[in-house]
């Protein structure tokens, strides 16, 4: 390109499968080989342009431990039924809370939702092995439900703290996994701010990205581990909250 701004890496077909063309050699992709006498082809690409292109730890990334909670938390495909039976037939909250409740038992189950197929795609994508062969697809694919776990929990940490003040999710930076999952999430939905002020560096390709312990945002990191227990104190306030009657009973007996 002659504006100065983009890097020209040669023609488009600088990448074809074909055996006849050759990648050249500074485009980060290594030799064509043969994988057995079908002709089948695979590319290897280098660290350097996997990690300036796709992610800064894309290479790196090659494990991750993501507990399955679902038996501890059994409740969570019927926390919303379960509030619409119990306050059309039990009781409801007033209307300004129910309101409130109804939307953080909404976060609540969509981001169990999340956080399993986040778990899966992630898993689907560490079973292709070699991160050099850039699959790209399914990464960017478990990037996007990681994404949606942590925007789910933001709404919900945000709806906790309207119905529940004067507690909190979090103090400001107070450093505590919620303070963290937070901030990330908040980088994810203004990216474009992170980028035009300079909180995010050149290398940063994306707003949320997988390191081995879990997830990472311009230097702010939430283990998976950690991402698995916010969602457990999630559930179990949600537990409660389906049933208006029964908590508000437990709210004046002192049992919560």
């Amino acid at each position: 390109m002659a504006d100065g701004n983009v890097t020209d890496y040669g023609p488009t077909n600088a990448c074809s499968r074909s055996p006849k063309l050759p990648a050249p050699a500074d485009a980060g992709v290594s030799r064509y080989s043969e994988n057995n006498k079908n002709d089948d082809m695979t590319i290897s690409y280098s660290s350097g342009i996997l990690n300036s292109l796709i992610s800064p730890e894309f290479t790196s990334f090659v494990k991750a431990d993501i507990p399955d909670i679902s038996s501890q938390v059994p409740q969570a495909h019927h926390w919303l039924g379960n509030f619409f039976l119990n306050s059309a037939f039990r009781g409801r909250f007033d209307t300004k809370l129910q309101q409130l409740v109804l939307g953080y038992l909404r976060r609540a189950h969509h981001a169990f939702n999340s956080f399993h197929d986040a778990r899966s795609a992630t898993f689907k994508y560490l079973e292709k092995g070699n991160p050099h062969e850039g699959h790209i697809r399914l990464y960017y694919d478990a990037i996007y439900m990681w994404e949606n776990y942590v925007l789910q929990i933001y709404m919900a940490m945000d709806l906790y703290n309207a119905f529940s003040k004067p507690d909190k999710a979090f103090e400001k930076n107070d450093g505590s996994k919620e303070q963290r999952i937070y901030t990330i999430a908040n980088q994810v939905k203004h990216v474009g701010h992170c980028v035009h002020s300079g909180q995010c560096k050149e290398e940063d390709t994306l707003p949320l990205l997988l390191i081995n312990d879990g997830l990472s945002s311009f230097d702010t990191k939430v283990s998976f581990i950690e991402a698995s227990d916010i969602l457990i104190d999630i559930a179990k306030l949600a537990d409660l909250l389906q049933d208006p009657s029964g908590f508000i009973e437990k709210v004046k007996d002192g049992s919560i």
